[in-house]
């Protein structure tokens, strides 16, 4: 670095070694120095596409990412081929939330080279987030036949249980495991497998091993208690479920998972304060699983404490997220039964 910097120092027109100063600045996180070189460049070389990917590339890593779009874009105007531009377009888009813009990038990537498994990834996983399921199907199996990675299997094992189709979710789970073997994601994924599709003793089998003292886990922590809850063992559901927001209070799943507890325990003034927790923490989340969950239990809580008109308003909300819901869901059919009575009634 201190030859280049010599270099640079004792010739500023020399672009050559400018350029590879500014890619090594930028490879050693300094960032704000990459950027002045690359601005330099662009000025001296307007034409070439890499000084714009450059400037880019500084200009994202200092957290600037519209002005680092805007570069990335002209170096892709200036070479539409160039795979790694697109690649920190996306990736930039992602960043940013422009999830369409992403998705954009990633498909002109795999126009470039098909057989790019990254590119196929990273596409899945924005269809997955705007809960286009099939599709990340699709290009989650089109990555892992390229390369098969245990991130990928992950990916592709969760848009299969979203779409409850549960048999190939739990084959892609043992494939991530065969890559992995010891993968948390991937045996609390085979454990939610496991709880739905009616066989809670193999649930419950993974979930002793991943709670057992050495590997605490809010999240198994919440699926154990939500399996047992399913089981009928109330009380253990509860006293787990408490365990999950202890050690993971932050999480969610943790919160939502405590006020089923709560509300299957007969505590529904409780529960709600856990449910409306569980929401807040999601509204602070670019992606949630499970607002539904605790908007859904929010709605049996109101109806336990003979709010049922509110229950009912609210539950709509519930359907026109997940219009199948009550039919997935029996512990919240009751709540809604009783509440449609007495409001009709």
């Amino acid at each position: 670095m201190q030859t280049l910097e010599a270099l640079v120092a004792a010739d500023p027109s020399d672009t050559s070694s400018r350029r590879l100063l500014a890619w090594s600045l930028n490879r050693v996180g300094r960032h704000e120095e990459a950027l002045r070189q690359y601005r330099d460049l662009v000025e001296l070389q307007p034409h070439d596409p890499q000084m714009h990917a450059g400037l880019g590339e500084s200009l994202i890593s200092l957290g600037r990412h519209a002005e680092g779009i805007s570069a990335l874009q002209v170096a892709a105007e200036l070479d539409p081929t160039d795979p790694w531009v697109y690649h920190a377009l996306g990736d930039s888009f992602v960043a940013s939330g422009a999830l369409q813009d992403a998705l954009v990038a990633y498909r002109r990537l795999l126009v470039i080279n098909p057989r790019d498994a990254t590119a196929a990834s990273n596409l899945g996983a924005t269809l997955g987030r705007l809960e286009h399921w099939e599709d990340a199907v699709r290009y989650a199996r089109q990555a892992l036949e390229i390369s098969p990675h245990v991130t990928t299997a992950l990916l592709l094992s969760e848009a299969l249980y979203r779409l409850k189709r549960y048999t190939e979710c739990e084959d892609t789970l043992r494939t991530a495991l065969q890559l992995e073997p010891d993968n948390t994601s991937a045996k609390l994924g085979l454990a939610c497998v496991f709880g739905e599709t009616h066989r809670p003793d193999e649930a419950l089998a993974i979930l002793d091993r991943l709670t057992d003292g050495r590997t605490v886990d809010g999240s198994a922590l919440a699926t154990l208690s939500h399996i047992l809850r399913r089981k009928g063992d109330t009380s253990e559901a509860l006293e787990v479920a408490r365990t999950a927001v202890r050690v993971g209070s932050t999480l969610t799943e943790a919160h939502s998972v405590l006020g089923w507890a709560l509300l299957m325990a007969g505590r529904p003034d409780e529960a709600l304060s856990s449910f409306d927790r569980a929401l807040e923490l999601a509204a602070g989340e670019t992606e949630s699983t499970y607002d539904v969950d605790a908007s859904a239990g929010r709605c049996g809580a109101l109806s336990a404490l003979g709010r049922h008109a509110a229950a009912l308003t609210e539950f709509e909300e519930v359907l026109r997220k997940a219009p199948d819901y009550l039919d997935d869901d029996p512990e919240l059919r009751p709540f809604i039964n009783a509440s449609r009575q007495a409001v009709s009634g």
